[in-house]
């Protein structure tokens, strides 16, 4: 089908469009024609897509060949299928040779805006689509006298949670060192800043873990 619609534009598409005797002939007999295929509920629907009745074909001045005996007419109804046919003048009569449908161009309609999400949700865990806060301020911890002099060293693991204005709160250790140290971290890390973690390029509150490198040098 698409092909012969094809090749019917190529043939007759670059001819202009006139309204003489032929013209209003061939127009007459290609809306009668689909008007009555319709009404006898053959190859055109005979309801639109919200089930009511369709009203009266429209058709297009047809395009001609050189010789003008043959000739292209497209037929169009609201909210429904393009009808097309070919005519040809035989003995000066003329005859319908193919006829076919097409339903209409129809634009996709645009996804619909993320919703935001509510005030109230709770902090997420990040991971998966929920992106990860970045440091924007980092702050070096003041370290207790002893953990200098004795010089430990190690890591702090904590849980935070960084909300979407990119504030630290809600500071917990999960791996501590001693002497002081781990508070010493909490304390510096509660006085970070974030670009915060963001869910569908939206900034939420996440729960975030953070690693801290502790070196107790003098």
């Amino acid at each position: 089908m698409k092909h012969a619609i094809l090749i019917a534009f190529l043939a007759f598409g670059a001819f202009a469009q006139t309204n003489d005797d032929d013209a209003v002939t061939a127009a007459a007999l290609a809306q009668n024609f689909f008007t009555r295929n319709n009404e006898a509920g053959g190859w055109v629907p005979t309801v639109d897509v919200n089930l009511a009745p369709l009203r009266a074909v429209h058709v297009a001045w047809p395009g001609f060949d050189e010789d003008r005996t043959h000739a292209m007419i497209v037929g169009a109804m609201d909210r429904t299928a393009i009808y097309m046919a070919t005519l040809e003048k035989k003995d000066g009569v003329w005859r319908a040779t193919w006829t076919g449908t097409m339903p209409p161009m129809r634009e996709e309609p645009p996804a619909p805006p993320r919703a935001p999400l509510p005030p109230d949700v709770q902090p997420i865990r990040v991971g998966g689509d929920v992106k990860a806060p970045v440091v924007l301020t980092r702050v070096d911890p003041i370290l207790p006298a002893r953990v200098v002099e004795e010089h430990i060293s190690g890591i702090v693991i904590l849980e935070a949670v960084i909300d979407k204005n990119g504030r630290v709160r809600d500071v917990q250790i999960l791996k501590p060192l001693p002497y002081g140290a781990s508070e010493a971290v909490k304390e510096a890390v509660t006085q970070l800043t974030f670009r915060p973690g963001t869910l569908n390029n939206l900034p939420v509150d996440v729960i975030f873990n953070l690693t801290v490198n502790v070196r107790g040098q003098s």
